[in-house]
């Protein structure tokens, strides 16, 4: 099977695999929890620049904070086939970036996990 293959089966397993508890797809809850996290910083964010004396500063934090909003609405609307086809044209037209990006997230999953053990 074809690594692109893989990808895809692996997101429609997560889309169609019903959580027990709240008979929802994995998938759902997990982009309900990301576009949550990313509102809640959003917002943050957007509270403590208006607590900064520093006009550049609060100008910064706001755009980052609605940077921060729109991203997490992207996440809610975010279908799995679009995830898909999201990652692969941004690894066809990054792939060094691509790949450094892969190997910090694996660098940082694996801490995390090992840390927990």
């Amino acid at each position: 099977m074809e690594n692109s293959e893989k990808g895809s089966d692996t997101i429609m397993y997560l889309h169609n695999e019903e959580n027990s508890t709240q008979g929802k797809p994995v998938f759902q809850l997990i982009k309900e929890s990301v576009a949550s996290g990313m509102s809640k910083v959003a917002d943050a964010v957007h509270q403590q620049a208006e607590k900064t004396q520093a006009p550049q500063l609060n100008n910064l934090a706001h755009q980052t904070a609605g940077w921060l909003g729109k991203s997490a609405d992207y996440v809610q609307q975010l279908q799995p086939e679009q995830l898909r086809a999201d990652i692969e044209r941004q690894v066809r037209k990054n792939p060094a970036k691509s790949l450094l990006i892969a190997g910090a997230a694996g660098l940082v999953l694996g801490a995390i996990f090992r840390g927990r053990r």
